[in-house]
């Protein structure tokens, strides 16, 4: 098996892999050791093809890349194979370096046309014959061209990454491999088999498909045969498998339609594609949507070796020489620390005395007895019983010796020892009173252990010698880990008729071997000495566990906080680093044995650690974190985005950092609260928990926004309130990518967001807080909509987002604001009282992409005249300030007025009082009106000074007044002056009516 490190800082690694040799190809001198015909390289091709007349094999370690100046793909070609042995490194994620072999090889173990074993390969690989990849990652194609029908060209990958396509025009046996691209047979069949491995691509054969354990995807296709799932998931936008043949399910699930002459389906879960929007009407299932998970990815990292470990237990037993149960050994083997199923070779030296019985495991070879075959979690438990006829052959004075050999890595071997006695202590189970060779206890928490001495009457049968009734010799000590410490263990036996039930403790983990020695009364017993008493001995194996681990802050100064979507103290932005330190701890009074542990509470220096779980003579095992969504609940079931590392989630026990795990580089790219969760493969120590949190998104950014001006209008003036402002904010995690969780926060820890104007006005627009919040998750974005919306019942600039005008005497009058070629730019964006949780904005993410067209505007009469005793029209218009003068403002076709809203002031007349008086209402049309009308009830000559009231309560166009004598006692309703007739002597009026008369000269 091949497991890969974290390739965040592949390059930097590169040379702890390739010390040996580096090779560059702008040295082509320097790469003639690679290629088998004496006269090296060639270059062809514009310099892009490096081609060997005979065989290329990179030695292990070595390295090739290129410091050429162009960043333009290169071919290595060979005229016959290329052979990568162990450890290789070919080009780089920002040069790659492309493989090529004509014909099949003459010196790789497989006689293929590309053989990688332990590589890593920026570049496609192209091949006239087979492929075969072993524990190898690939960035790129993977293609079969044959030179010939009669040229192999099948693909055969096992523990490997392909990132790019497959098409191969033979058989594809993919085995724990990842691919992320099509996967293309043009001839034969398609194996595919894994443990949670995916290809993320359509699958094609002209052949059989076999699919097990892996999740496809994309569509799968079988020409001309059947398809075969087992244990697998399809996950297709439309049509998901199509055959010409029958379909086998097996415990699989498939999203998408079914397409063949026979299904046949044993726990088949059908559910419409992932692009359906409504009930296809083909799926089985209660709920028709896939519940399809993120897109794997295919992350290009360079391979770890295997390495082999192989375990025996006990180091030495003692079987009872008339007694049923003969010694007994477990043997695991691991690879990398994960148990794995590989072959083991016993031997004994004194074979001919002993048969080796299988109790568990995969097989025992039918022509070999002595070679098994472990399981697939690398357990293998034998034992060794005497043959019929060599029982008085057997020393029951002599120590025996059975060794065990992993046939890989014969380097891994074990040996332990085994006696056959008269008499014996043992270890047993009350119910149903068999031997325990080996007992189960957990650090720190006492266990019963039943005892009795045995021995064997004269007829063969095993007794409990009940006249035995003392204190026997207790000699505990370490098996594993050989310096390892017994801590504090404690356990003092008390017989009485044979039989003893004490209490047992030891704060550490690891393997003891507990001795029990002393001498008794064994007359009446078979093989008792003439001086009737003999030693006894006996011994059992203790396997204790850590309880649980504890996961804790990584430092002292540190914090692991618990905060949730509702309520506590934030943690960290979501994508940014964090670090956690777990810690093997023994058992708390009343814990559970089998059930996960919260471990919150147990991070105190008074909680002990067992550290032999660390201690470099330990067997390996693998500690690994996983998480699930703690907060928010009400997406959590469905939440695929969890927990990641940049180093991994995974350390080896010895990769420890003082009594413990440092786990650093941690992320999560959603918000809300983890609960993280700390295993170890393979065993049976409780699961160990924490919540961590609160997560907070790091951005927000404005997406959109819309300004709803008052009465139709497409522009504001200043001082007139906006109907409503809404705008829309996007919440982001550290990467400016979208969260999808913070849309189920409670309001209380939703960030709000009024607005401001963050450039040189920031007095003109300060609009209250938003009226209406609601936060929503659509399709995995949080959205939050704020809405500022003026009020009806007081329709001013104190409660309504508005402009306000400069005061008189600053910039009055300014503008336009966002229109026009003469216009001035605001800033309209995001502010806060406070926040919630540490965020930050980036690049004017915050500042609206929309700002309001904003006019500093007011009304104009124009001075008129006319005769007395008649109406009189009087020009209104509407003007707003650009380029440092008024203009007539044509947008507007929205402002009503009112002139019966009007006050007058007699300038000079020729009677004692005026009647005159303004009427006249409605809209002006692209800025202006001839609907005012000025008139006397009592002609009279005389010169009338009309306001237009814009109060509220009146014409309510308060934002339409101007500072119009230019005094310092603010703005003024519009004023005009209208002139009734002229007095010639002779009571004519001569008056033609001209614009803008103001008196009579």
């Amino acid at each position: 098996m091949m497991l890969f490190r974290s390739f965040s800082t592949t390059l930097a690694l590169l040379p702890l892999y390739v010390s040996a040799t580096q090779y560059d190809l702008n040295d082509i001198n320097s790469l003639r050791p690679l290629c088998s015909d004496s006269s090296g390289f060639s270059i062809s091709g514009d310099g892009a093809v490096y081609h060997c007349e005979g065989d290329i094999t990179f030695p292990k370690g070595a390295s090739l890349i290129s410091s050429l100046d162009s960043n333009s793909d290169i071919t290595l070609q060979a005229h016959r194979s290329i052979t990568l042995v162990k450890n290789n490194f070919v080009g780089t994620p920002l040069k790659n370096i492309n493989l090529k072999a004509l014909s099949g090889g003459a010196n790789n173990k497989h006689s293929d046309g590309i053989y990688i074993s332990h590589g890593t390969v920026f570049g496609s690989l192209t091949s006239d014959y087979s492929i075969v990849l072993e524990n190898s990652a690939i960035d790129g194609d993977t293609t079969h061209l044959p030179a010939s029908a009669s040229a192999g060209g099948s693909l055969i990958a096992n523990n490997s990454v392909v990132n790019g396509d497959v098409v191969i025009h033979s058989s594809i046996d993919l085995k724990d491999t990842n691919v992320c691209g099509l996967v293309t047979s043009k001839g034969e069949k398609i194996t595919v088999k894994g443990n949670d491995h995916h290809i993320t691509g359509d699958i094609s054969a002209h052949h059989a498909v076999s699919i097990q354990g892996v999740d496809v995807f994309g569509k799968v296709t079988s020409v001309g045969l059947t398809a075969d799932f087992k244990n697998s998931n399809v996950y297709a936008p439309h049509i998901a498998v199509i055959t010409h043949s029958n379909s086998y399910f097996n415990n699989s699930s498939v999203c998408g339609s079914i397409s063949s002459h026979t299904i046949s389906e044993n726990k088949l879960l059908q559910y419409c594609g992932t692009d359906s929007t409504s009930d296809c009407g083909y799926s089985n299932q209660a709920s028709w949507a896939c519940p399809a998970p993120v897109k794997p990815t295919c992350p290009i990292l360079p391979p770890v070796d295997d390495e082999y470990e192989l375990t025996i237990s006990p180091e030495d037993d003692l079987a009872l020489m008339c007694g049923d149960e003969p010694p007994t050994f477990t043997i695991n083997t691991k690879n990398n620390a994960i148990g794995e199923s590989l072959q083991v070779q016993l031997s004994i030296a004194d074979s001919d005395f002993f048969d080796v019985i299988m109790i568990s495991g995969a097989s025992q070879d039918s022509t070999n007895p002595w070679l098994f075959t472990s399981n697939d979690s690398g357990e293998l438990v034998v034992q060794i019983k005497v043959k019929t006829n060599q029982i008085e052959n057997v020393d029951f004075d002599k120590t025996y010796s059975v060794t065990a050999e992993l046939v890989t890595d014969r380097t891994q071997s074990k040996l332990a020892e085994f006696k056959f006695k008269p008499f014996i202590f043992e270890a047993y189970s009350l119910d149903p009173g068999i031997p325990v060779g080996e007992i189960q206890v957990v650090a720190g928490k006492p266990e019963t252990i039943n005892t009795r001495i045995l021995a064997c009457t004269e007829e063969g049968e095993a007794v409990e010698a009940s006249n035995y009734s003392a204190i026997p010799t207790i000699t505990p000590s370490v098996v594993s880990p050989t310096n390892g410490s017994l801590g504090d263990l404690n356990y003092q036996p008390e017989f009485k008729y044979g039989v003893s039930n004490a209490s047992l403790i030891t704060y550490e983990s690891g393997s003891f071997n507990i001795q029990l020695t002393d001498t008794f009364d064994c007359t009446g017993f078979a093989k008792c000495p003439e001086s009737g008493h003999s030693e006894v001995t006996g011994q059992f194996l203790v396997q204790s566990r850590p309880w649980t681990f504890a996961i804790c802050p990584n430092g002292e100064n540190a914090a692991l906080p618990s905060g949730t979507s509702s309520d506590g103290a934030g943690f960290v932005a979501a994508s940014e680093l964090f670090s956690l330190f777990t810690k093997p701890i023994v058992w708390q009074s009343g814990g559970s044995l089998s059930d996960p542990i919260n471990t919150t509470a147990y991070c105190g220096d008074s909680i002990r650690v067992t550290s032999n779980f660390m201690n470099t003579g330990s067997p390996s095992a693998s500690i690994k974190l996983s998480s699930e969504q703690h907060t928010p609940t009400q997406n959590a079931a469905d939440q695929t985005v969890l927990l990641e590392g940049l180093m991994g989630l995974s350390k080896l026990n010895h990769q420890n950092a003082g009594l413990g795990y440092v786990f650093d580089q941690l992320y999560w790219n959603e918000v809300g609260s983890l609960t993280i969760k700390v295993d170890v493969a393979n065993s049976d120590i409780n699961q160990g928990y924490r919540h961590v949190g609160r997560f907070y998104p790091k951005h927000f950014k404005v997406i959109n926004q819309n300004w709803e001006y008052p009465s139709g209008q497409s522009f504001v003036y200043m001082n007139q309130p906006l109907t409503s402002v809404s705008y829309t904010v996007v919440a982001l995690n550290a990467n400016k990518s979208d969260v999808a969780n913070y849309a189920y926060f409670a309001p209380k820890k939703q960030q709000n967001f009024t607005l401001g104007e963050l450039s040189n006005y920031t007095n003109r627009f300060v609009p209250p807080s938003p009226t209406q919040v609601q936060w929503s998750d659509l399709a995995s974005r949080s959205i939050g909509t704020f809405l500022i919306k003026s009020s009806a019942s007081k329709y001013d600039c104190s409660n309504s987002a508005c402009w306000e005008k400069d005061d008189i005497g600053g910039s009055y009058p300014d503008g336009p604001f966002n229109t026009g070629s003469h216009a001035i730019l605001s800033k309209i964006g995001l502010t806060y009282l406070s926040k919630v949780d540490k965020f930050e904005f980036f690049d004017d993410s915050h500042i609206l992409t929309t700002q309001p067209d904003v006019r500093f505007g007011r009304l104009k009469f124009r001075d008129v005249g006319g005769p007395q005793g008649q109406q009189i029209k009087v020009p209104l218009d509407v003007e707003y300030w650009e380029n440092g003068r008024f203009t007539t403002n044509f947008s507007d076709s929205q402002t009503g007025f009112d002139s019966t809203h009007s006050r007058s002031d007699i300038l000079w007349s020729d009677g004692t009082t005026s009647t005159a008086s303004l009427s006249g209402d409605g809209s002006l049309v692209v800025g202006r009106t001839l609907q005012v009308l000025a008139s006397q009830t009592t002609p009279s000559r005389e010169q009338v000074k009309f306001h237009l009231d814009l109060a509220n309560g009146a014409n309510n166009l308060p934002w339409l007044r101007y500072n119009w004598d230019n005094a310092n006692n603010g703005e003024e309703d519009p004023p005009v002056i209208v002139t009734f007739g002229v007095n010639r002597g002779n009571d004519r009026v001569i008056y033609r009516g001209e614009p803008n008369l103001t008196g009579v000269n």
